[in-house]
C-alpha cells in the first residue's frame, strides 16, 4: 500500500500571512488577540508568529502593546515595484489606451542595444507588426529606443551611445540628428516620435520613466498604422494622452512607495 504523496500546502505559511493580512489602513495598529480575532489564526500561535515576524523586522512593536506592520516590507515591496513590477500596476491604463485609440501600447525597458517589450497590449488594434512580450526593438529607429536614450540619465546613455557608435560605425553620423531631435521633443511634447523610421507606414511615440521605487527607466509606447493616424494626429492627441498617462502611473507609484504598508492590507 502506497502512502499519499504530502499536501503542498503549507497550514504555517498561510498562517503567517494570515496574520500579516489582518493589518490594514484601517486597522494599521494591532495587539495579539485583534490580530487572532481579525485572522482567525488561534491566538497562542498568533503570539509566536507575531514574535518571529517582529525579530525579523517585519512587525514593529508600538511599546503599547500593539504592533504595526515593519520596515523589512518595504524591501519587498521595491522589488515588486521595480520595473518588471510595473506591470501589474499599468496593465490596466495600457488596456484603457489601446482600446480607446484601437493601437497597441508596450511597456519595455533596455536590453542591451535594444529595447525589450516586458508588456504588450494589443487590444482590437489592426496588426500591423506581430509584437508581443519579448519583442526586441532597436534603440535608434524605434520611438520607444530614443525615448530611453533622451529619458535616461546621461552617465548612461552615454556610454550606450558610445557603443552604437562603434556597432553602427559610418551610419552613425546620420543618426545623430534623429537622437537631437528625440531629445527637443521629449523636452517641448514630453514624448518622443518615430513616423515612418522603423517600418514604413508605421508612426509611434514613446515617454519615459523613471521609476520612482528604483531608478530604472522604462519605456512606454504607443503605435498604430500612418493611414489610421497620421503624424499630425499622433502629435495633437495620441501623443499626449500617452504622456498623461504615465504621469497618472508615476504618481500612483510615488503613493504607494510613500505608503510601505498600505499594499499589504
Amino acid at each position: 500500500m502506497t502512502t499519499p504523496a504530502p499536501s503542498p500546502f503549507l497550514v504555517e505559511a498561510a498562517q503567517t500571512l494570515a496574520v500579516l493580512e489582518a493589518f490594514t489602513p484601517v486597522f494599521p495598529a494591532l495587539g495579539v488577540a485583534d490580530v487572532a480575532r481579525r485572522s482567525g489564526v488561534p491566538v497562542e500561535l498568533v503570539a509566536r508568529i507575531v514574535a518571529t515576524l517582529a525579530e525579523r523586522g517585519y512587525l514593529q512593536p508600538d511599546g503599547a502593546g500593539h504592533y504595526r506592520l515593519g520596515s523589512r516590507l518595504i524591501g519587498i515591496t521595491r522589488n515588486f515595484l521595480g520595473a518588471r513590477g510595473v506591470r501589474a500596476l499599468a496593465r490596466g491604463a495600457m488596456e484603457a489606451l489601446a482600446t480607446r485609440f484601437r493601437a497597441p501600447v508596450a511597456l519595455s525597458e533596455r536590453d542591451g542595444l535594444d529595447m525589450l517589450y516586458l508588456e504588450y497590449v494589443k487590444a482590437d488594434a489592426p496588426v500591423v507588426l506581430q509584437h508581443r512580450i519579448g519583442t526586441r526593438l532597436p534603440l535608434v529607429t524605434s520611438a520607444a529606443g530614443r525615448a530611453w536614450l533622451a529619458g535616461a540619465p546621461a552617465s548612461e546613455s552615454e556610454v550606450v551611445a558610445r557603443q552604437l557608435a562603434v556597432r553602427l560605425h559610418r551610419d552613425w553620423a546620420g543618426v545623430q540628428p534623429k537622437l537631437a531631435q528625440a531629445r527637443d521633443d521629449l523636452r517641448q511634447l514630453g514624448f518622443t516620435r518615430s513616423y515612418g523610421d522603423m517600418e514604413p507606414e508605421l508612426n509611434a511615440v514613446a515617454v519615459p520613466m523613471r521609476s520612482p521605487i528604483d531608478g530604472l527607466v522604462v519605456v512606454f509606447s504607443l503605435a498604430s498604422p500612418a493611414m489610421l493616424a497620421p503624424a499630425r494626429r499622433f502629435d495633437a492627441e495620441l501623443g499626449p494622452a500617452l504622456v498623461a498617462t504615465v504621469q497618472a502611473l508615476r504618481a500612483e507609484l510615488e503613493r504607494i512607495g510613500s505608503e510601505p504598508w498600505a499594499e499589504a492590507s
